[in-house]
């Protein structure tokens, strides 16, 4: 199942919301390749490398506008997103060990839900808290 970009996921500021939007494509990338392994195991390995690079570039970067902004909530969302590369990280590694396409039989599905899941739910449940805050300020707003 394909992740799509809705209006309910925006918080409002250009900057994360475009991240958002290059997340899900990541992950809608890795998806396509689980779908397909026996395409080329090498797609699937460069997919989730992309993902795990990029979700560490951006959660820095959203890190860096809750200092900005002064988010109370900023450890345990600091704690959220170092949870996540965690999970990221295994199942990075797990692919990267993967000598063959049917290495990832019975696993794809899985790893597919795993992946849309963490994306849409932390952004439902934890960057949407900063959405009343990011409202007072620019819409392009950058960290330092």
């Amino acid at each position: 199942m394909t992740v799509h970009w809705r209006e309910q996921l925006s918080l409002g500021n250009e900057i994360i919301d475009m991240e958002h939007r290059y997340l899900i494509c990541l992950v809608n990338m890795v998806t396509h390749s689980l779908a397909h392994p026996q395409d080329s195991l090498d797609d699937l390995k460069y997919a989730t490398e992309q993902l795990v690079d990029y979700t560490k570039k951006h959660f820095e970067h959203e890190e860096r506008i809750q200092l900005k902004i002064q988010y109370a909530g900023y450890a345990d969302h600091k704690a959220a997103h170092q949870k996540l590369m965690s999970k990221i990280g295994e199942l990075h590694n797990e692919i990267m060990a993967m000598e063959e396409a049917s290495q990832i039989e019975g696993k794809g599905d899985e790893i597919a839900e795993l992946l849309r899941s963490w994306l849409l739910d932390h952004v439902i449940k934890e960057d949407m808290k900063l959405k009343p805050l990011l409202s007072g300020y620019s819409k392009y707003l950058m960290p330092e």
